[in-house]
């Protein structure tokens, strides 16, 4: 890179969110709100893996993936929300580059995967219905387990 004489040289260490509003009984009605859909959706979520792992009858390939897509889920979540209701709390609303940058990658490589693994679950759904007969022998457990690893 070639540094010209007398250009800006500095470099963004980190960034200011403006948010939503700056009157705090606002931010605490929002702080509230978006709390309660976080621990709804983590439960929710929580609930729909512990219920497919109890039930003996949910251990199929759907389920399976059904799950992986609640984690995913979960992740998507806990990536974007508890920083934001960290910034509707706070006076200082500044986020480093490396934290942007790392929660976008999070949350860019959690889409990546939501989609393959989407893809996979439609294959799962193929095969169930133009194959009933065969889909165990298709779809087994290393199979499921191979698919999910690579999505």
């Amino acid at each position: 890179m070639w540094v010209i004489p007398g250009q800006n040289q500095t470099r963004v260490s980190e960034f200011i969110l403006l948010g939503f509003s700056s009157d705090p009984t606002t931010n605490s009605t929002l702080f509230i709100m978006f709390l309660l859909i976080y621990l709804s959706s983590v439960m929710g979520n929580g609930l729909i893996i512990l219920l497919i792992c109890l039930d003996t009858h949910l251990h199929t390939p759907m389920y399976f993936f059904l799950c992986i897509l609640a984690m995913l889920d979960m992740g998507y979540v806990t990536t974007t929300m508890p920083q934001m209701l960290v910034h509707l709390l706070v006076h200082s609303k500044t986020i480093s580059f490396a934290g942007c940058w790392m929660q976008m990658y999070v949350f860019s490589a959690l889409a990546a995967t939501e989609c393959t693994l989407f893809v996979v679950m439609a294959y799962d759904r193929y095969v169930a219905i133009c194959h009933p007969l065969r889909y165990t022998v298709i779809l087994n457990w290393g199979l499921c387990l191979w698919l999910a690893a690579v999505s």
